[in-house]
């Protein structure tokens, strides 16, 4: 994958993007100049998990997925300067319909597995441009993918420091500096990190449609754009944002503190038409796939099957749960599939699975800190915020819902580190501005005074 060829190349593109960096500096300090401290910081940290992740499917363990995805679009990028045809045709055509032409020239590129995985090809067509443009180098493909994922985390702790501007630090941790986030997406050739680029684009536009009332061409664009590229990359994480559009959609424009008849029609009015708007546009997206309402059990048991198969062969780190095969069964195990989520596995899981004691540290962290802001403001007070407080329950739905579906169907605590990664953030931050928001109410809250009157 690195060859001395970097060597050249990686300076100047790293240079390139800072200096991209350095434009984009100058329009935010304009307008955000209370947290643009963080900018040049989160995006040095991104460069370097950039550069360690590179190095760890380059040197450590030479291989994975990385190393393969790099190897099928290095094949695409052969097929441009060696046989045009074929360039179009894995370009343009179905994996699982492509030519005897085109399978003989990834089994002469010795890829021949990638060539009947559409899910690989969606990755390896924009990964094409991407090689284009740093003329093959990995390292230059890395910068340039980590400044537009950067931008993509950047803008989504804008939105929340718009809507809570005082948890600004711990904000900047939840967005911009989780190690797993951080790690997993900045891979530059991997589904994950082209998954978190379109989420934090279409979070970025949702919040301009929604709360900024800027209901412009370019902000419809950058959403149906997030949108796409994640379900290009990852469908399930649109599955479950598109729902989250709508929900927030509905309890902002439905949220009021007046009290009359025209008001709770117009509750009303949103309340049951975002209802059915997101029923419509879930059974559209199912519709002939294997997220469908009725594949979903069978696709989340499969994929169970799957990964437990890969726990026994691999002798991995995994977990299991017992329920009723039904909808019933699925929702009894929701405290579980949470609580392996966030906070497992736990340190002494790992005792024999090197690898995963990072994750481990994570989650203990994340279980700490959750403990300590729940008991420190109270469980009724946290619930009743976020009741109250039509972005956050749009933002747990969102990680909830996802997080909740990502450990029921995993089973493998190695892949389940990098498929939670679209719902932390937005975990992170629920959990900063309630702590933050809650301990500023009561500061304000006037004393009581028990002062004795003769």
């Amino acid at each position: 994958m690195g060859t001395s060829w970097d060597f050249v190349i990686a300076p100047v593109y790293l240079g390139l993007v800072f200096f991209f960096v350095f434009l984009s500096r100058k329009k935010f300090k304009k307008k955000y100049p209370e947290v643009i401290k963080y900018f040049y910081p989160a995006f040095t940290v991104k460069i370097i998990f950039t550069i360690l992740i590179i190095w760890f499917f380059d040197i450590l363990i030479q291989g994975y997925d990385m190393v393969g995805y790099f190897r099928a679009t290095s094949a695409v990028w052969d097929s441009f300067w060696m046989d045009f045809d074929v360039f179009k045709e894995l370009m343009t055509q179905d994996a699982l319909t492509f030519s005897e032409a085109a399978e003989q020239f990834f089994i002469n590129q010795g890829v021949f597995y990638y060539a009947h995985s559409e899910k690989i090809m969606k990755l390896c067509r924009p990964a094409f441009f991407l090689m284009l443009l740093s003329c093959k180098s990995i390292y230059g493909i890395g910068f340039l993918v980590s400044y537009f994922g950067f931008m993509a985390s950047w803008r989504t702790y804008l939105v929340f420091h718009e809507l809570f501007p005082r948890p600004r630090l711990s904000l900047a941790i939840a967005c911009l500096f989780i190690p797993s986030v951080l790690f997993w997406g900045s891979a530059p050739l991997m589904r994950d990190t082209f998954t978190m680029i379109g989420l934090g684009y279409a979070f970025y536009a949702t919040h301009r449609l929604i709360n900024g009332n800027h209901f412009k061409l370019p902000y419809i664009v950058l959403l149906a754009g997030g949108i796409f590229l994640m379900i290009q990359m990852k469908p399930y994480v649109a599955f479950a944002y598109i729902p989250t559009i709508l929900l927030w959609w509905v309890l902002v424009k439905s949220s009021s503190t007046k009290k009359s008849f025209v008001v709770y029609l117009k509750r009303s009015f949103f309340l049951i038409g975002g209802l059915a708007s997101i029923l419509l546009i879930l059974s559209i997206i199912s519709v002939n796939t294997r997220y469908s309402v009725n594949n979903i059990f069978t696709y989340l048991q499969q994929s169970q099957n799957y990964h437990g198969f890969l726990n026994e062969a691999s002798d991995a780190l995994g977990y299991s749960f017992e329920y009723d095969k039904n909808l019933l069964g699925m929702l009894s195990v929701v405290p579980s599939a949470l609580v392996v989520c966030l906070f497992r596995p736990y340190l002494w899981e790992v005792l024999s699975h090197v690898q995963l004691v990072p994750n481990a540290i994570e989650g203990t962290i994340t279980l700490l800190v959750f403990l300590y802001i729940i008991l420190r403001t109270g469980i009724r007070r946290c619930l009743k915020f976020i009741l109250t407080n039509p972005h956050l329950i749009a933002f747990l739905f969102f990680s909830l819902s996802y997080l909740f579906l990502i450990g029921f169907a995993t089973y493998n605590f190695g892949s389940l580190v990098r498929y939670k990664i679209p719902g932390l953030s937005f975990f992170y931050a629920t959990l900063a501005i309630l702590y933050v928001e809650l301990r500023r109410r009561k500061k304000l809250k006037p004393k009581t005074n028990h002062t004795k009157v003769d």
